[in-house]
């Protein structure tokens, strides 16, 4: 009878003990916060336009209109891909890579630091 409940209590050991927390697992008083952002960018021009515009996919919403705005909501416009990309450099972007989209549409990935939190001392996140 000693043996069996030895046997038991050797078995069950492993699921009563505590083992190390899963750190993807989040509570509620942490959040995750992302080292870079990214976004995708699609250059088009119109039929007959001279000037480019960007749409730029964050990756929240697909659906809408990701065409890239100014303050006022008026679309931003640029003279060339040159131009646009370095607009998108002023604003922390920097150029990851370059992709054919639908065999003759490149799109740019860019990435920039993600603004980290800032934690007083003595306050929980």
């Amino acid at each position: 009878m000693k043996k069996l409940i030895l046997l038991a209590a050797l078995f069950a050991l492993p699921y009563l003990s505590f083992a190390q927390t899963d750190s993807t697992v989040l509570t509620n008083n942490t959040s995750y916060v992302p080292a870079e952002k990214y976004c995708v960018v699609n250059p088009s021009r119109g039929l007959f336009a001279t000037k480019i515009s960007l749409e730029v996919d964050y990756g929240q919403d697909p659906t809408g209109d990701n065409r890239l705005r100014d303050n006022n909501g008026k679309e931003i416009k640029f003279n060339s891909l040159a131009d646009a990309l370095n607009y998108m450099a002023n604003q922390g972007w920097v150029f990851v890579n370059a992709f054919q989209a639908d065999g003759s549409t490149f799109r740019y990935l860019l990435r920039r630091p993600a603004p980290r939190p800032v934690i007083i001392a003595g306050s929980s996140i």
